[in-house]
């Protein structure tokens, strides 16, 4: 009884987030009591996943409250045997109910996103960054905005459905891509190919500087870790680079907003990098704003697992 009480207790802290969406994270590991158990929930889609050795709870004990809770329409178990961020292929899938496909399609702020359960460790939309779409979304109307790392275009859809003027998805993966343009059909926006680009981040921010083209906002959501054609890129190593060529196509009055789950990498190292990337490029910082994971992610600060650091900054 112990793990259901914890169970309920979580998701009676999460009751805010049914007004606004029908995703969330309903238990997050040690903050909730659940060390080593996170459980993600897609509108009656479910992923509960145990990192191993830390884990505590029991599956099956986990399994029977979500069955007699939600009556889910399917439930996959992915457990990692080690939380290492540059290794994702280290992880098993379960499928505990598959009552229909693993497929889903949720609403966040009045917005729909296509989830896959099945689709690798992540599934198509980071929950942790919904309160920072809304707050990037709120700054781009009329205005261009290059999403970068944009994985399945999550925050081009919300800045799309914020009137900017243009946005600008980058990523190496078409796959993610694809999914992104899937994303908004489902949101009624047009897709156009140019708003798609596969390539490096780091080779188009060099491109668009050559070419002066400039944006009004930047988004660098990067990855703790991606290859590409045998080109690693390593966030702690990599970042303080890409601000300071991000900062140097961005308009006068732009924003930079910059996040990593690295857990290395801290909100003091973020303002760090930019203040000495805007002091080389002698463009003055108005203001420089920490932002951070919504109310379902409680923080723990030994969950590596649950990690996010994340800096919106205003330029003069």
């Amino acid at each position: 009884m112990k793990i259901h009480n914890l169970l309920e207790k979580a998701i009676d802290r999460r009751k805010g987030l049914h007004n606004i969406t029908n995703a969330m994270r309903i238990a997050n590991g040690e903050a909730d009591g659940l060390k080593g158990i996170t459980i993600d929930r897609y509108n009656r889609h479910f992923v509960i996943q145990k990192f191993i050795p830390k884990s505590q709870a029991d599956i099956n004990t986990v399994k029977e409250f979500i069955i007699k809770r939600f009556n889910p329409e399917y439930l996959v178990l992915k457990e990692r045997s080690v939380f290492n961020a540059s290794n994702t292929a280290n992880f098993t899938t379960k499928v505990l109910i598959d009552k229909s496909s693993p497929r889903t399609i949720i609403t966040e702020n009045g917005l729909k996103f296509l989830v896959d359960l099945n689709d690798n460790v992540n599934v198509g939309l980071f929950l942790d960054m919904r309160k920072n779409r809304k707050i990037i979304s709120s700054l781009c109307g009329k205005r261009s905005v290059l999403n970068c790392f944009s994985y399945t275009c999550s925050f081009g859809v919300y800045c799309s459905s914020g009137n900017a003027l243009k946005v600008v998805n980058v990523d190496i993966s078409k796959k993610a891509l694809d999914k992104g343009k899937e994303n908004y059909r489902l949101n009624n926006l047009p897709a156009q190919e140019k708003e798609f680009v596969i390539s490096d981040c780091r080779d188009y921010i060099a491109g668009a500087a050559r070419m002066n083209n400039f944006f009004d906002i930047i988004i660098l959501d990067v990855p703790t870790f991606s290859r590409h054609r045998d080109k690693p890129f390593l966030a702690k190593k990599e970042l303080p680079k890409l601000i300071e060529m991000s900062i140097n196509i961005l308009k006068p009055k732009g924003h930079l907003f910059t996040s990593t789950n690295c857990s290395s990498v801290s909100v003091f190292m973020l303002k760090d990098f930019i203040n000495k990337s805007a002091s080389l490029a002698g463009i003055p910082i108005k203001k420089s704003t920490p932002l951070s994971q919504d109310t379902d992610f409680p923080k723990n600060e030994n969950m590596k697992e649950s990690y996010l650091a994340a800096l919106l900054v205003d330029f003069k």
